[in-house]
Parts: structure tokens; sequence; C-alpha cells
């Protein structure tokens, strides 16, 4: 079971170091965010590193301002990097590290961060990561005065990044994040026939370029349905949306940011 903590770049390293300790007494694995803004501690890495406190059961989500040298640190210790890149590019907080990761034989998994400030389906954030690496990929071409030939990284890369790297950031590789013997039945279906994916010819490459939540027919969680012909299977949903609206407005009627 995850659980997140502030981390060194939002905590004092007393606060971060007993999170830390404390997670890995009660064998959870903790997620921290890093490297999206003023750093409260600029040594995290190094006294994480220090006290033994990295490993694959920390999670460090943007890393945006870490060096090489700390990604490096950080991936040779086993801990997973989460990028969420629409935020991370809208707030400033510099280029995904995506880049950086695959030089390191290493790769990104990939969240949102904050659904109030950026579309929260997945379709759109592996797309975003995707072509955010693209990006850097062939500006790097364009200042080595190099023509831009091929495309990389590759759809399936990035739809790796999506599914198999979550899971296995959060430790449940076993479990879930792809579709094999032994592991939990979660899966989505996706309708090849609709008029923005039809035809389909190399199923990844849709699935990653142009598909988006309105394709999605089927969706089964631990076997269990959940939606099915384009709707959700829930009885209670037009309660939780009233729910949901009357919680909207008493949250915009409270803001005082203006």
């Amino acid at each position: 079971m995850p659980t997140c903590i502030l981390g060194p770049d939002y905590a004092t390293w007393d606060v971060t170091r007993a999170d830390l300790e404390l997670a890995r007494e009660f064998d959870l694995s903790a997620s921290q965010h890093m490297g999206g803004g003023q750093r409260i501690d600029p040594d995290g890495v190094g006294l994480m590193d220090t006290h033994g406190l990295l490993g694959p059961k920390l999670n460090i989500v943007h890393a945006n301002t870490l060096s090489l040298d700390e990604l490096k640190c950080i991936v040779d210790r086993g801990a997973g990097i989460t990028i969420a890149p629409e935020v991370e590019v809208q707030m400033g907080f510099g280029t995904p590290v995506t880049n950086h990761l695959l030089e390191l034989a290493s790769a990104p998994s990939l969240g949102v961060d904050i659904e109030s400030d950026v579309g929260g389906d997945m379709f759109s954030v592996l797309r975003f990561a995707l072509q955010t690496a693209r990006g850097y990929e062939n500006q790097c071409r364009i200042d080595a005065g190099r023509k831009v030939e091929t495309i990389s990284p590759a759809a399936i890369d990035a739809l790796e990044w999506a599914t198999l790297r979550g899971a296995t950031h959060l430790g449940l590789e076993k479990k879930i994040g792809s579709l094999s013997q032994g592991k939990q039945a979660d899966i989505v279906l996706i309708r090849k026939t609709d008029l923005n994916l039809f035809p389909v010819h190399d199923p990844v490459q849709s699935l990653v370029i142009q598909a988006n939540p309105a394709n999605v027919d089927t969706v089964l969680i631990a076997g269990s349905l959940v939606k099915r012909h384009g709707r959700l299977v829930y009885p209670l949903l037009e309660r939780k949306m009233a729910e949901l609206e009357v919680s909207g407005r008493r949250l915009v009627a409270n803001d005082s940011s203006g």
C-alpha cells in the first residue's frame, strides 16, 4: 500500500527521515514530490542516499530540477520517478525528465498530479509525455545541425510508461500493469470502429496517438465490470454527481483567492 509524504523539498530533513523510516517499518511504498520548485533542502537526494532511504519502495514525482547525478543516484538505488508532464510544463517546473531517464536505461511512470488544473484522462497524459519527449529529442538534433529523420521514443514505449511502469513504481508489477496469467484482470476495451480510429492498422499507434476516453467501450477492474457499452456500471452515479456539484459550488463559494 502506498503512502504520500512531503519529502525533503517540502519539509525539513528530520520530518522526511521520520516519514521514510516509518514507511519502511510498516513495509509501505512512499511517494513524494521533488524538483518542482523551491527546495527546502537542496541536498535531499544525498541525505536520503546517505541514510539508506532510497530504494524500490520510494517513488519520486516530477524531479525536473534534480541534477543528472541525482537522477542517476535515484535510478541506481531502484527508486521510481513519476512525471506529470502537462502540470510540469504549465506550472514552470521545467522539461519533464523522461529523456534523461531513458539515457540512464530507465523510464518514468505517468501521473496527472492535479485534475482541477489539467485534464484527468490518461490518454492525454501519455500523449503529452510522449510528445514532450519527442520534442526534446528533435530539438537536440536541430541544435546539433542534424535533420530530424526519425521519431523517438516509440508509441509502445509510452504505453508501457502508462501501464507496467506505474505498477512497478507502486511495487505491484506482479499483480497489475500487464495482462498475463496470475495477474489481476484489469482490462480496457477500445472500439476500433469509431471514426477517429478507423481503420486501425497499428493498434498501439492508434491507441496512443488517436484514442480518447470516448472510445472506451468496456472496463473491468479485477475482473469486475465497471463500464459497458461506453457507460459506467454504477447504480449510484446520479447521486454521486449531485453530491459533486454541491461540493464544487461550496468550494468555489469559499475560494478567497479571487
